[in-house]
């Protein structure tokens, strides 16, 4: 199932359950949103679509639960996560 969570107007997908990696469109400029994660150790990037560009890498750890987003820049994003 869809266990990836984004704004109501956005879409996530979440891929194998031992390796999950979230893909998230978050349309919305300046809002936060959530996603549900297990605890553990995730690579992100955040994409700017309009640009088509990489804009911020990193790692995060993460507690179960939802975490909440916000991209580092104006318009349209998409964050993708991956468990390491």
């Amino acid at each position: 199932g869809n266990q990836g969570r984004a704004a109501p107007a956005g879409w996530a997908w979440r891929s194998h359950p031992f390796h999950p990696s979230h893909l998230v469109y978050q349309p919305k400029t300046g809002e936060e949103f959530s996603v549900e994660l297990k605890a553990g150790t995730y690579r992100y990037e955040w994409f700017n679509p309009t640009k088509g560009t990489a804009t911020d890498v990193g790692r995060l750890e993460a507690a179960d639960g939802r975490q909440k987003f916000k991209a580092p820049f104006e318009g349209d994003a998409v964050l993708y996560l991956k468990t390491q």
